[in-house]
């Protein structure tokens, strides 16, 4: 997934660094379940919400992609780890689409 000219890697275990030199860490990766999914050169595409949280301050960034894995929108969230925290059902469909992305990820690398 493209961010501005930056392209984001979405292993939760990877540290990665933003163009202004900050480390930062995927935390989350979600359907963004508000737009429907849509038919885009013979597969289904959907739209994400991919949470990432910089490395020297924990402030988290939500960023929205489209259809077209863009980023459309970032919203700033200053919330520290200990008072930031997702709803049960977001960390299962959390793990859900990470997993179903490592498998995109891995068509996109490998050419699989």
């Amino acid at each position: 997934m493209r961010v501005d000219n930056q392209i984001i890697i979405l292993n939760p275990y990877l540290v990665q660094k933003s163009p202004n030199g900050r480390e930062f860490r995927i935390v989350g990766v979600e359907k963004d379940l508000s737009c429907d999914p849509q038919w885009i050169n013979g597969s289904k595409k959907y739209c994400w919400i991919v949470t990432i949280k910089f490395i020297d301050n924990s402030q988290r960034v939500m960023l929205y992609f489209n259809h077209r894995d863009e980023c459309i929108k970032k919203l700033r969230n200053t919330a520290t780890e200990k008072n930031f925290r997702l709803p049960d059902m977001t960390w299962r469909a959390t793990a859900l689409c990470l997993a179903e992305l490592e498998l995109k990820n891995r068509n996109l690398i490998y050419g699989s």
